[in-house]
């Protein structure tokens, strides 16, 4: 019994180390509102239609498209140059091929280098199912960001793409 409760343990830790890799976009072709307001996000219904809303707004905004499994709209926050490097076709066919589920995503707070420039952190929870282990597991992860800003709009730069 007590294997199998370190199993169970090492599997959790697992997931939650994965989240942190899980976040960030394929590297190729192949492959808001302030902190302390910004919901926990899990679906997409109250996306801003400002694309020159406050950072934290962008960040929220994205994140419930990801929960929501809306690849299209959620590529267009990545930066212009990730995307002139992976089609919106690729981006959605990466994201499907996860074996995570995002289930929920919170803004936590932002350090910036410049005006246009902040690493932000996100705590993004999440369910996968781990082979030996009956059942889904929950996992919850703070991640960082990187975002940009280019002619007023924020946008999200994945850690593969710098």
């Amino acid at each position: 019994m007590n294997q199998h409760i370190n199993q169970r343990l090492l599997a959790v830790v697992a997931a939650i180390a994965l989240l942190s890799g899980c976040a960030s976009a394929p590297a190729s072709k192949t492959e808001a509102t302030d902190a302390a307001a910004a919901p926990i996000v899990n679906d997409a219904a109250a996306i801003s239609e400002d694309p020159k809303a406050p950072i934290e707004r962008r960040v929220t905004d994205r994140w419930k498209l990801l929960v929501a499994g809306d690849a299209a709209r959620a590529y267009t926050y990545l930066t212009p140059g990730y995307r002139s490097t992976a089609t919106p076709s690729q981006y959605a066919e990466w994201l499907k091929s996860r074996q995570i589920k995002w289930t929920a995503g919170k803004y936590m707070d932002r350090q910036c280098d410049d005006a246009t420039t902040c690493a932000v952190s996100v705590q993004i929870m999440a369910e996968t199912k781990l082979p030996g282990i009956p059942g889904v597991q929950q996992a919850s992860s703070v991640i960082e960001e990187k975002w940009l800003q280019f002619d007023g709009v924020w946008y999200h730069l994945p850690k593969n793409a710098r």
